[in-house]
């Protein structure tokens, strides 16, 4: 090798040092967020990584504790945690953020939402008259929202209450008549309460608006109990087609 190519590799391995050492200074010198609008802006970006984020809303509400975005975003995130570890920990973290927006911003237009999800979170925890009283708060403003009344049922049944949750299965049945899954879930309700006939009429809408294995399949216990032997083998034969590993009775509730 002459003394020429000696040299010019020696000046190429230096300038590929001083290229890689320049990227690492540039990576070193990378300034971390210093306001909290600028932490909530990362945490905007990093959503995928939960961890991540919840520790940037953290610091974006320690530098500025009326960010009311970063509250929401962050009870969003503890609430996603909740359903899917199922921890009352993360339940509780959520139900506390939204308390924080609800007093932040008492009139949003967003109260209403804000309201139904703190609602029920407070029945995953069992905390039944909290969730209650969210949810007729949050109907007050939006009294379309056929899943706040759902919720409203959902509580009246962990309270033990059966009369009150049929009305309120029955107010989301008015705002949204062709949820199957709504009259599914009062016929329950009538079925526990053994208000056969009620029970019936909604397991026939239940099945007018979809083929379901489970309305045949407790109807043909209600037709039963009530003396018809005829219509409760129809609806159970019918609800063996829909699923043929149902139990030799037909049980299904």
């Amino acid at each position: 090798m002459t003394p020429l190519a000696r040299l010019l590799i020696v000046v190429l391995l230096a300038a590929a040092v001083a290229v890689s050492c320049g990227k690492k200074n540039k990576g070193d010198d990378a300034k971390e967020p210093e306001t909290a609008e600028e932490y909530l802006e990362r945490a905007r970006g990093s959503f995928l990584d939960k961890g991540k984020t919840i520790k940037d809303l953290n610091k974006a509400i320690e530098l500025d504790d009326t960010l009311a975005e970063a509250y929401e975003r962050r009870a969003e995130m503890f609430e996603d945690l909740h359903r899917t570890t199922e921890k009352e920990k993360y339940a509780r973290r959520a139900i506390a953020d939204y308390d924080k927006l609800m007093d932040l911003e008492p009139k949003s237009p967003k109260a209403a939402e804000r309201l139904r999800r703190r609602g029920s979170l407070k029945i995953d925890i069992e905390e039944y008259d909290g969730a209650i009283a969210d949810l007729k708060a949050s109907v007050k403003k939006d009294k379309n929202a056929s899943r706040t009344y759902e919720y409203l049922a959902e509580a009246y049944l962990g309270k033990e209450e059966p009369t009150q949750a049929v009305n309120a299965y029955t107010f989301a049945i008015k705002y949204d008549p062709n949820d199957a899954t709504l009259y599914k879930s009062r016929a329950r309700v009538f079925f526990d309460m053994e208000e056969h006939e009620k029970a019936i009429a909604d397991l026939t809408k239940v099945i007018e608006l979809q083929p379901d294995f489970e309305a045949y399949g407790a109807r043909a216990q209600l037709y039963r109990e009530l003396g018809q032997p005829q219509k409760a083998l129809d609806d159970y034969e019918k609800a063996r087609e829909l699923n043929p590993t149902l139990d030799a009775d037909g049980t299904v509730w």
